[in-house]
């Protein structure tokens, strides 16, 4: 997978049952280094994850990808071995020229703490009081309506309400 991007959606195509690990450490160990168990969870064939880092270091004979895997309430990030991922689109989720979304609000409350937003386009400006989504991309301040930002973001940034 040459030329990967952050914010990259890739699919798991794994054929195990179990699904594919997410591992602490890129490295089929059954432990990290401090002796934690190295597996944090199983995902599923034919779920999503969002390329966290374009670096792939070789180890125990395998590319491995560092990914986030979100899922209803789960949100984890890991290693993935990267001949169990394939690219999910033809066109990554790379964010707008502008960079991605920071300070992101729902009628005046903070969302997404602490979390990179990377945005599929900028979804159009509307006015009102009530319901709308505020964000800055670089910059520049933008308020949209909720519908506007569930179709211009990716499934992991949506809005559950």
């Amino acid at each position: 997978m040459n030329e990967l991007q952050i914010g990259t959606q890739l699919l798991v195509i794994t054929q195990s049952a179990d699904g594919l690990e997410l591992r602490r450490e890129p490295t089929m160990n059954p432990q990290t280094a401090d002796g934690q168990d190295n597996v944090i969870l199983f995902m599923p064939t034919a779920s999503f994850v969002v390329l966290e880092s374009v670096e792939a270091p070789i180890n125990d004979g395998h590319d491995w990808y560092n990914v986030r895997y979100v899922q209803d309430e789960t949100d984890e990030i890991g290693w993935a071995v990267g001949e169990s991922l394939q690219l999910a689109f033809l066109v990554p989720v790379t964010g707008t020229p502008d960079g991605p979304a920071t300070n992101i609000q729902y009628n005046k409350t903070p969302k997404f703490s602490g979390q990179t937003v990377w945005l599929l386009s900028c979804p159009p400006d509307v006015l009102g009081r009530v319901n709308v989504v505020t964000f800055k991309l670089g910059t520049e301040e933008h308020a949209t309506s909720i519908d506007s930002w569930n179709v211009a973001l990716s499934d992991r940034e949506k809005f559950k309400l």
